[in-house]
């Protein structure tokens, strides 16, 4: 294998705790079965990789019928459940002689698929066909990829067809010739094979879409770099969805099995993001999909028995899509542990509020000091100290500051003298208190006389945070953002503001995060038609900074 792949490989691994298991390097977060056998008598090494949603005896069926068509097969268990059936299925799987890889519960299509991806790549496969549990293939399904192989020593990317008469396939397309994007776009599902190779130069799945258009995305990727793509007319692949069914008759197809309804968030939250980098790429295909999302909301309306759910999940997916906001989440309210990003990145967003020195500096909820590192490696503060509640992110900040303290603020004393302090920053952290108006006048008396706190506070008055409440009722906390769940208080720029000079510190500035500070020309105009009226939807955080007299 080259540097490269190596490279590619070791770079996205899911954990850092790794072993040895049949001289294959795995991650401890994944299952192998030990039965599983490369062969070697093919020049093209190709292996097929299948997404199991919930093993069933179809499935077992399904890969057993493509093992004699390739050198290998990946089966990847994306299942939560261990119901005696299901198990059963699953180790009649493994007992196939198959890889076996068991995937994190909720880790995602994209997560799945890359998993597959980089052991097919460790395996020195030439190239990889991506399967669900649902496809059933014909006998010359590989045979005829591979002669496409051999004819186009060009081709990154080989499209079957398909032979589910649900399915619309793109009319006027011959063997081996190039697609257009709109039919891609149509046929890039299961049973597409891909050369290995392109991974390193496009890239693996984008696991922030988590779910649906994960395909789409890659192929953008695959489009952006005019890499070769055709259609394979005698490979034949059937794929059907005992829990999909068309609506009256068109090539609209809906889920109806309720467990999978959460999807539609997915779908229209990646609806969103592949509009806007595709619209003018592929106007086409967006026009196309449009209609077909409108159709899938006229099913659910007319269809679902439980719409309302339904619908707020699609109008959730649509709103976070135009916010941008990606990754998995959680539609039923509840806490999650916040990713060790949250507490160790750097808030460069506030340089530009800075003293131009300060002899010393306090960073309440320092987290692991990343950013306080960052000013005193600017020359920006000869002496930085911290306050933490959190032990992990405590021991972090320990190596980068002078002072850290573990605690919480509202209940301790710092030991800090009083008007001692140049510069405090109160970055994500009074919105976290009981009573942060206390928290103000204890930090305005450890500053000195000229001395400045910045703070940054979430805006409730976001579209992200205020569109739901509004539209569907739905206040949905989440691990972190506007509704974080450990958040106690909230404010808009009016409240923020009155917090921060509650103790008599006088407004020194006011900038905003979010679309708010990026759109610019656009937001003024907005407040200058509307009166103002709705001014502060798209500020995502108010950065304010006060000044002690």
């Amino acid at each position: 294998m080259s540097n490269d792949s190596e490279e590619l490989i070791s770079n996205h691994t899911l954990t850092n705790t790794q072993k040895k298991q049949n001289g294959i390097q795995v991650t401890s977060t994944t299952e192998f079965s030990a039965h599983a056998k490369i062969k070697k008598e093919h020049s093209i090494k190709t292996c097929a990789i299948f997404i199991l949603l919930s093993p069933n005896q179809t499935s077992l069926e399904n890969i057993q019928q493509i093992m004699n068509q390739v050198d290998l097969v990946i089966v990847v268990d994306t299942s939560t459940t261990d119901e005696p059936g299901v198990e059963v299925t699953r180790n009649l799987i493994k007992d196939a002689g198959v890889y076996f890889l068991k995937n994190e519960p909720h880790a995602g299509e994209a997560t799945a698929l890359n998993i597959a991806l980089k052991f097919a790549i460790q395996q020195k496969m030439d190239w990889a066909i991506f399967f669900d549990q649902y496809s059933a293939i014909s006998q010359n399904y590989i045979s005829s990829m591979k002669e496409l192989v051999n004819e186009n020593s060009d081709v990154g990317l080989i499209l079957p067809t398909f032979a589910d008469p649900r399915m619309n396939q793109p009319a006027g397309i011959n063997e081996g010739q190039p697609l257009r994007d709109s039919s891609v776009f149509k046929t890039f599902t299961s049973g597409t094979m891909v050369k290995t190779s392109i991974v390193r130069e496009i890239g693996l799945f984008d696991e922030r879409l988590y779910a649906d258009y994960v395909a789409h995305d890659f192929y953008c990727r695959v489009r952006d770099r005019k890499i070769k793509v055709v259609h394979a007319e005698h490979a034949l692949l059937s794929h059907n969805h005992p829990d999909c069914r068309r609506l009256w008759g068109s090539s609209f197809r809906f889920i109806t099995d309720r467990k999978l309804r959460f999807r539609s968030y997915y779908a229209f939250r990646n609806r969103m993001v592949m509009y806007r980098r595709n619209i003018f790429r592929a106007p086409g295909w967006v026009a196309t999909d449009i209609l077909a999302s409108i159709g899938e909301v006229t099913h659910v309306i007319f269809n679902d028995e439980f719409k309302i759910r339904t619908l707020k999940h699609m109008l959730l997916g649509v709103i976070d899509g135009i916010l941008g906001r990606m990754g998995p989440v959680e539609l039923i309210p509840g806490v999650t542990d916040k990713s060790t990003g949250y507490y160790s990145s750097v808030r460069a967003e506030i340089f530009p509020l800075l003293p131009d020195h300060s002899e010393k500096l306090l960073d309440l909820g320092c987290g692991a000091g990343e950013t306080a590192a960052a000013i005193k490696a600017r020359g920006q503060a000869d002496w930085i100290g911290g306050i933490e509640i959190m032990p992990d992110a405590v021991e972090k900040a320990k190596e980068r500051l002078n002072l850290v303290v573990s605690g919480n603020i509202e209940a301790m004393d710092i030991g800090i003298e009083p008007e001692s302090i140049d510069t405090i920053l109160a970055l994500d952290v009074l919105e976290h208190l009981v009573d942060p108006w206390l928290v103000v006048r204890k930090l305005d008396r450890m500053l000195k006389p000229g001395g400045v706190i910045i703070a940054s506070i979430p805006n409730v008055r976001h579209l992200s945070a205020l569109l739901p409440l509004l539209m569907m009722g739905d206040w949905r906390y989440q691990d972190s953002g506007i509704l974080d769940s450990t958040h106690l208080r909230f404010f808009t720029r009016k409240t923020a503001i009155q917090l921060m000079i509650s103790s008599g510190l006088k407004l020194e500035d006011v900038r905003t995060t979010g679309a708010g500070s990026r759109l610019g020309s656009f937001t003024s105009l907005f407040n200058i038609l509307t009166l103002r009226k709705f001014q502060g939807f798209f500020d995502f955080q108010y950065l304010i900074k006060v000044k002690k007299i």
